[in-house]
């Protein structure tokens, strides 16, 4: 994130401005293992996103973050040959 304008006067503005150029660490936890990222597909959308509308609602915000170069679609078919170790 890099704050402009008025968003520049934030409290949070250096510790923003710092995350948009350097990064901001995380912890997702360990690395999925082939088995449960296979799991998951199976299992298929969490419930709440079966629904149309809501699934509508993913796609669309899905690609403009792909769009906007914020994400990149990744196709399972695409690297379960791949798949790291």
């Amino acid at each position: 994130m890099y704050p402009t304008g008025p968003a520049l006067d934030h409290p949070a503005a250096d510790i923003l401005l710092k995350f948009g150029t350097t990064g901001c660490k995380v912890d997702c936890g360990n690395h999925w293992t082939r088995p449960q990222i296979e799991a998951a597909i199976n299992y298929a959308a969490h419930p709440s996103a079966q629904n149309p509308t809501a699934a509508k609602c993913i796609r669309l915000e899905t690609m403009e973050k792909a769009n906007q170069g914020f994400a990149d679609i990744v196709l399972w078919d695409d690297i379960k040959q791949k798949f790291p170790p």
